[in-house]
């Protein structure tokens, strides 16, 4: 009997028939991206609603293939296989071959594999592959699972790669590839799940730290060590406003080249002192030239007051006569665009962090004092709760971890613009720079 899949209304029945998806796993059967991703807490319907969507394609697209992925064939056994064949497909629907594949009547295959076992996955080519728990994967599994669904054979009308995964923290690889728009995300909520109870949600409700964020709220946090454990999107972030012409606002830079450069947009507003970081500009491989134009054309015609930049571009360099990355800055523009003039900004990062976290700090009373416009900041978003604490200084935060650099460039143009803005007033009036 083939499987029905309609939206309907929630129920605490979690095997009733036919299967009724809601939220993001609604969206999920209706999506046809090719590598499609959905994220939330545990327990949110996530894992079924992807084996639910690969058996109606199986069931609909006869003689189609399909794969259902874990690191390890082992680890599948208990979890995805036992969900499948208790809540997913019906009686005798399907066979189960060898302990290696799912075959259906119609001449369809799922095919159970573990990525500890490459041999196997050399031979496949589906419409379908699901795997469960991405965060488990290197980028390297998911790469090579991408050359398994080229379309090459295929019987469906679209191929995908499907997966679900519970949060984890901000520096994963696959967030990296949703940021460059080669994974579609979509995120799941307990809401979505109709068979939720009072007594499971208690069970999350227990957990503390880190785990208490990505398995019961869904946040993408760093493990134990995060520095501003006072961040929170659901409190940082607002939604876009116009802001008043009157409202001061300034510019803040960290410098790169073959790393991502960074610019920040501050606005504050007179009453209640509350700041907003309102644009972003996040790039790397682009000269100080290329980088001061994308400055003014993003600015416009709005009246900045200063422009704050990373101490280290105010240094004169080796080659003779070169001016300083500052000096280029004015050069090109940015000397004329702002009202009081172009400063660097204060170099002392375990005073710069300070000023920083009082600035995210709130309690049960008081709203932060700076707010991050939702989906005009993603890189500061993204990277300021990956931020650890220096095991060798508990009051600065860590620049290397595991080895390999921390992408703290947003966080490094958040605080030199915060910093400027803790600082003495400056003077209106112009006021002469020396570079280099």
């Amino acid at each position: 009997m083939p499987l029905v899949v309609e939206p309907g209304t929630r129920t605490n029945d979690p095997e009733s028939k036919p299967y009724r998806p809601c939220g993001a796993v609604l969206d999920l059967f209706k999506r046809r991206d090719r590598e499609l991703v959905i994220e939330g807490p545990a327990d949110t319907g996530k894992s079924r609603g992807c084996l639910e969507k690969l058996h109606a394609a199986m069931t609909k697209y006869p003689k189609s293939r399909g794969a259902i992925v874990r690191k390890t064939r082992k680890s599948m056994t208990a979890t995805a296989m036992q969900t499948f064949e208790r809540q997913v497909v019906p009686d005798g629907g399907v066979k189960l071959w060898g302990d290696q594949e799912y075959r259906y009547p119609n001449g369809s295959k799922v095919y159970l594999l573990g990525l500890d076992d490459p041999e196997r996955l050399k031979s496949l080519e589906a419409d379908m592959v699901y795997v469960q728990e991405c965060s488990e994967l290197s980028i390297d599994d998911w790469e090579i699972l991408t050359s398994r669904v080229t379309g090459r054979g295929a019987v469906m009308p679209y191929v995908q790669l499907l997966g679900d995964m519970n949060p984890t923290a901000p520096t994963f690889w696959l967030y990296l590839r949703e940021a460059a728009g080669t994974v579609t995300f979509l995120h799941a909520r307990h809401e979505d799940n109709p068979s939720i109870t009072a007594e499971r949600l208690a069970a999350l409700d227990s957990l503390t730290g880190y785990r208490y964020k990505r398995l019961r709220l869904g946040l993408r946090v760093a493990a134990e060590g995060m520095y501003f454990t006072e961040w929170d999107p659901a409190l940082h972030l607002v939604a876009p406003f116009e802001i008043p012409e009157d409202w001061p606002r300034w510019i803040s830079v960290d410098y790169g080249y073959a790393a991502p450069f960074c610019a920040l947009w501050f606005a504050r507003c007179p009453e209640t002192r509350r700041i907003y970081i309102y644009r972003e500009l996040y790039a790397a491989g682009l000269r100080d030239e290329q980088q001061a134009d994308l400055i003014r054309e993003r600015t416009g015609s709005e009246r900045i007051q200063q422009l704050v930049l990373d101490p280290s571009m105010f240094n004169q360099r080796g080659e003779q006569q070169r001016p300083s990355i500052a000096q280029v800055y004015a050069q090109h523009g940015l000397q004329r665009m702002v009202v009081q003039g172009i400063f660097p900004g204060m170099n002392n990062r375990k005073q710069g962090w300070a000023i920083m976290r009082r600035a995210i700090a709130h309690d049960i009373e008081t709203t932060p004092r700076l707010q991050v416009f939702a989906g005009l900041a993603p890189n500061l978003v993204r990277t300021l709760p990956t931020m650890v604490v220096d095991p060798l200084d508990p009051e600065d935060v860590a620049d290397k971890l595991a080895g390999a650099a921390v992408e703290d460039h947003a966080c490094d143009a958040a605080r030199y613009g915060l910093c400027a803005e803790a600082g003495p007033e400056v003077s209106s009036a112009p006021v002469p720079l020396s570079f280099g």
